[in-house]
């Protein structure tokens, strides 16, 4: 099967009014584009109607929807590992599923990536909208990871990631699962917008 040229892993928790308008901006802005891509939706053990949405959306677009259901939450880290493991594509693109990264930002971190030649692009939110205990929960997790693994502590669920990475990632087996940091440890050709 040929590459595509992007594969883009949203993990899916309780978000069935937002992934059909995901889905089809996302098409609209490679189309435009004129970049092949694949959308691969992780239904992490959604509650509401995520999957039924979901199951419809890749009944109409088979050939660039790619749907994984998982038994259980597993939480977003390894939903997106999961998501890794069905990428076919030179470049892939991580984003959350509720449209607060609107999809036409992905032009950002390709942009920065062609001018930059890195291997991970990150894009950083000036202010996230997410709750809370959402927001203290990734400083948590950066702090922690910063310290335990030496590394910058920062991610985003917004980047951009080349193949060669992807690949060093999942041919690997690891227990524990910040997937920010197990990228930082296979390159240091990072950058952000």
């Amino acid at each position: 099967m040929d590459k595509k040229d992007f594969s883009v892993v949203v993990p899916v928790y309780n978000s069935d009014k937002s992934l059909e308008e995901l889905y089809l901006r996302t098409e609209k802005f490679f189309t435009e584009k004129q970049k092949s891509f694949q959308l691969i939706f992780v239904d992490d053990g959604s509650t509401d109607h995520s999957w039924e949405v979901i199951a419809k959306l890749k009944k109409k677009f088979p050939d660039t929807i790619t749907a994984v259901k998982l038994s259980k939450n597993y939480g977003q880290h390894n939903a997106l590992f999961c998501g890794l493991t069905f990428v076919n594509s030179l470049w892939v693109i991580t984003i959350d599923d509720d449209l607060q990264t609107p999809p036409e930002e992905i032009e950002k971190l390709i942009i920065v990536q062609e001018n930059t030649g890195a291997e991970l692009v990150y894009g950083y939110y000036s202010k996230k909208e997410h709750s809370f205990i959402r927001n203290l929960g990734s400083l948590i997790l950066g702090k922690i990871f910063k310290n335990f693994a030496n590394t910058s502590g920062k991610g985003s669920s917004f980047k951009l990631i080349s193949s060669d990475v992807t690949e060093k990632v999942i041919s690997r087996n690891y227990r524990m699962f910040f997937l920010d940091e197990i990228l930082a440890w296979h390159t240091d050709s990072i950058t952000h917008i």
